[in-house]
């Protein structure tokens, strides 16, 4: 849509009839266009030489991550040569932690459950009713198909909660759902998960390799998952080093 905004009320119209120049056919295709002009400037480009045409073009060596809002700098970003700045919109730790689905992020969360819908339509997605960054579970009851459109733009927002005692505690994983009952509003409910996510991950740090082959590999047995133990103890190393190496918070 063009001249349009989305919000809790539904489709808003700023300017014009709301809708492109262009049908989706032609737009596809006038992206595709855009999309490979950009690749053949930049596929025989390094790292660091996408980096300076970024300078160049930007005049600034940081780059607003789209999700986690903070201005890092270009080697927190992957490549992305189809995009016209060259980077990815999101830094690589947002890339790591976000995903389209469950994907790797039960090695950083590690929720209660395994359950995944059976999609049907292109733009549906699987999402988490209460986010696994905050404590969500991956049981049935915390799974909802929304659009693709409505999922990106959640996040990990619990505002739609209104209040806590209108959350189901079955959502949060077992471990959390004390933090229901220690605060008082959504903004310190949102604090406290943060801070017992990151204790939790915090813990998992600071064992060695065979503590932490034994959490995954006890975590899989309880929630009959088939993993591979090994990458689960490597990726989460790889996060780690990420988050806290700057000396990150959850955020």
């Amino acid at each position: 849509m063009k001249g349009a905004s989305l919000n809790e009320n539904g489709v808003i119209i700023n300017n014009g009839d709301g809708l492109q120049g262009f049908c989706r056919k032609c737009s596809l295709r006038r992206r595709r266009a855009r999309l490979d002009k950009e690749k053949n400037e930049k596929k025989d480009k390094t790292q660091e030489e996408i980096h300076i045409l970024y300078k160049e073009k930007y005049n600034t060596d940081t780059k607003k991550c789209s999700r986690c809002e903070k201005h890092k700098y270009l080697p927190e970003f992957n490549l992305s040569i189809g995009m016209e700045c060259g980077l990815h919109n999101m830094c690589k730790l947002c890339c790591y932690e976000y995903g389209s689905s469950v994907g790797d992020r039960w090695i950083i969360y590690l929720p209660d459950g395994n359950y995944k819908y059976n999609k049907h339509l292109e733009n549906e997605h699987d999402d988490h009713i209460f986010p696994l960054s905050l404590g969500g579970s991956n049981e049935e009851i915390n799974h909802q198909i929304i659009g693709s459109i409505e999922n990106l733009q959640k996040s990990n927002d619990i505002s739609q909660f209104i209040s806590i005692d209108k959350i189901n505690p079955e959502l949060l994983s077992i471990r959390y759902r004390k933090a229901l009952y220690e605060t008082t509003n959504l903004q310190e409910l949102k604090i406290t998960l943060n801070q017992y996510i990151y204790d939790d991950i915090m813990v998992r740090n600071n064992m060695n390799d065979a503590e932490l082959y034994n959490i995954y590999k006890k975590y899989c047995q309880e929630n009959n998952l088939r993993r591979n133990i090994n990458r689960a103890v490597r990726k989460f190393r790889d996060y780690c080093k990420l988050k806290f190496n700057k000396n990150e918070r959850i955020s």
